[in-house]
């Protein structure tokens, strides 16, 4: 098996598979992705939740383009469903992202 590795702080890797002949790549990287996580105060994951019931659509800026997805909320869903939901319909979309909703072992959400 071959490998590449180069890097400068940062990290280029990759395999060949057995058999793959020798060549040469050139690769540039225009630009790196940056993750971005958001936080709230603790919510208690079964208290139902403070969003309206309601279609709603939010917006993902990406690249100062605006990539909108609906998502709907019922009335008294919890907490830990909305944030499904909206993860879900994130994940669905092809707004080049994805999101997870994720649940504290403390029993709150994160």
């Amino acid at each position: 098996m071959r490998s590449l590795r180069a890097g400068d702080g940062d990290t280029v890797s990759g395999t060949a598979a057995a058999g793959a002949e020798l060549g040469a790549i050139s690769l540039t990287i225009d630009q790196l992705a940056v993750g971005q996580r958001n936080n709230s105060r603790p919510q208690s994951p079964e208290a139902a939740s403070p969003v309206e019931a309601a279609t709603s659509t939010i917006a993902i800026d990406i690249d100062g383009e605006a990539r909108e997805i609906a998502l709907g909320v019922d009335a008294g869903e919890s907490n830990r469903a909305v944030l499904v939901t909206t993860a879900e319909a994130i994940n669905r979309s092809d707004a080049g992202v994805t999101a997870e909703a994720a649940f504290t072992g403390s029993g709150r959400i994160a």
